[in-house]
């Protein structure tokens, strides 16, 4: 999240936002909730790998169904 709190700091400096506007700060929000929603959705399948791995499934099914890499899930352990 250091990376909203820049940004934030970012598109509300007085320059930047002189500068690029309103509109493009819109696209600048809207790529910090997309990265937002991303980093959310890639921890919910480290949670899911987690308890996959707890309860013995195999690292293969583990990749299969998160979509995380073998070295991922390995790491997890």
């Amino acid at each position: 999240m250091e990376f909203n709190k820049w940004l934030d700091e970012y598109i509300n400096d007085e320059k930047t936002a002189n500068f690029y506007g309103r509109w493009n700060k819109e696209l600048l929000r809207e790529a910090a909730r997309e990265e937002a929603k991303e980093e959310g959705s890639n921890q919910r399948n480290y949670d899911i790998a987690r308890e996959m791995l707890n309860d013995n499934v195999e690292a293969s099914k583990v990749a299969k169904y998160t979509g995380l890499s073998i070295n991922d899930i390995r790491n997890i352990r």
